[in-house]
């Protein structure tokens, strides 16, 4: 009831004009030395950001503070509290953001920080960890985590900063989740949904036997819109399969140039998705077609592939390479060597901006620099 409850507050849209006074909690999680650890910053800001997308500040105070007085804010506004703290150059050293919340609706809003450019752990880490998971972020504000052929959940909500004690069940022993709004897709053996806020189960028309996508990784893009390739899954059978849930909440079909297995994807705004495997060369998919790049198909397995910016991809391989693709490049390309990394047999990587990417493999993590 908790979970159907909040989402439901988050949709609320009111006219109210009268005002309240909260604050803001700053926490840090497992990270005792945030504020304090040098070079340790001197001022804290906090500020609103509408739904619009227009922030405003709110207070500045200097450090040390552990909770800042925000004023008077109307109450019924949903916004995004935005903190930072400086040095004394004005350099951003702290950061952090809540998910949006109604004003009014609680005294003190709680807002994990953390050093900007550097990892850190969140409070209340969950109880268990699944061996085979899979995580998708729902309504911006839980996180969902499944456990791959199982119906449990754990969640974590990050506006209490703190996992929910129950999840709910899926409708399906998933093989694959994918999020979008309030509702919760899930590929086993078939495709079901879990609209989170209503606890409604609902079939979904599939435009195939759901064998073929089951256990492949959802892709986000544009729009609302997400992919799953059924290429991405583990195993040694090919395909070229790819469903693509629209905005509607559909499920389409749109096939790759060329069968595949041991895929990697990432999509690239305005471009589309980007493919590559060991079986054919990379390949960009869009909204209606499937076209393959001029690049010859990689030597070593990719292992995983994140957008840089609007215009390329780097892909992680088996042997440690970080390859750059230039996706206007369209004959006659070669990767470009992007920085190097450990040999490794599996890997997740996340860009932080053009020129770094969060790494993680099977001996841990680290930010990878280009040209390092």
């Amino acid at each position: 009831m908790a979970l159907r409850r909040a989402l439901s507050i988050l949709m609320l849209v009111s006219c109210a004009s009268s005002e309240k006074n909260a604050t803001v909690a700053l926490v840090t999680g497992a990270e005792t030395d945030v504020f304090s650890r040098a070079p340790a910053p001197k001022t804290l800001t906090i500020g609103a950001i509408d739904k619009d997308g227009v922030e405003r500040d709110l207070a500045t105070t200097q450090l040390p503070a552990t909770s800042v007085d925000l004023g008077n804010l109307d109450i019924g506004t949903v916004l995004r509290v935005q903190v930072r703290a400086r040095d004394e150059q004005g350099k951003v050293l702290v950061a952090g953001r809540s998910t949006p919340i109604l004003a009014g609706d609680r005294d003190s809003v709680p807002v994990f920080v953390q050093r900007t450019g550097e990892l850190a752990r969140m409070p209340g880490p969950f109880p268990t960890a699944p061996s085979s998971p899979m995580v998708e972020v729902v309504f911006g504000r839980y996180l969902f985590l499944a456990t791959r052929g199982s119906t449990a959940t754990q969640v974590y909500d990050f506006e209490t900063l703190a996992p929910l004690s129950v999840g709910p069940a899926l409708p399906v022993a998933a093989r694959s989740i994918v999020a979008q709004g309030a509702n919760l897709y899930v590929v086993g053996d078939r495709v079901m949904a879990l609209n989170v806020a209503t606890g409604e189960v609902f079939n979904v028309t599939a435009p195939g036997d759901a064998a073929e996508v089951a256990g492949a990784i959802a892709v986000h893009g544009d729009g609302g819109a997400a992919y799953l390739v059924g290429a991405t899954r583990e195993g040694d059978v090919a395909t070229d399969r790819n469903w693509v849930l629209g905005a509607d909440g559909k499920l389409t079909a749109r096939a790759l140039s060329a069968p595949r297995k041991g895929a990697v994807a990432a999509f690239v705004t305005a471009k589309g998705l980007f493919v590559s495997s060991t079986d054919a060369p990379p390949e960009l998919v869009s909204t209606d077609s499937a076209t393959p790049l001029g690049y010859p198909a990689p030597t070593a397995r990719p292992l995983a592939a994140a957008a840089l910016d609007d215009h390329s991809v780097v892909v992680v391989d088996e042997d440690g390479g970080v390859l750059r693709y230039d996706l206007g490049c369209r004959s006659g390309c070669t990767a470009e060597v992007w920085a190097a990394g450990p040999k490794t047999a599996h890997a997740t990587a996340l860009a932080i901006d053009s020129a770094r990417i969060l790494y993680a493999g099977d001996d841990g993590g680290a930010i990878l620099t280009k040209g390092e």
